[in-house]
């Protein structure tokens, strides 16, 4: 079932997406290498549209609605620190406090910051 959700999810997407890339005057869809376009394909449509939906449907199953929502906002952070490592991109004071913010709302919705104040 995850991967028929995941499928038609993705297939609308790109029924709707195409187009407007198509129609687009500022588009270079039509002049990039059928070599970058199929990669692109592969990597954005199957790993991280189908496969990543299709986990996420799994994670529902098993971890419940609420906590694998709560996965998504761990999104921010994570890019945060992949872009400084791979990429050298600098962490500025904005990004933290960014991050900070986000990771004590994951933590009050966890019940984390609950459970250490008990202690």
């Amino acid at each position: 079932m995850p991967w028929h959700a995941a499928s038609l999810i993705c297939f609308w997407s790109s029924l709707l997406t195409v187009p407007t890339w198509l129609l687009s005057e500022e588009t270079q869809l039509l002049n990039a290498p059928i070599e970058d376009i199929v990669l692109q394909l592969c990597v954005q449509g199957i790993l991280a549209g189908m496969l990543g939906l299709a986990t996420y449907a799994i994670s529902i199953r098993y971890l419940g609605a609420a906590i694998a929502a709560v996965n998504g906002a761990l999104i921010p952070p994570t890019t945060l620190i992949g872009a400084a490592i791979f990429l050298n991109e600098p962490i500025t004071f904005i990004l933290t406090v960014g991050v900070i913010v986000i990771t004590l709302g994951i933590a009050l919705f966890a019940g984390i910051l609950g459970l250490l104040i008990k202690k």
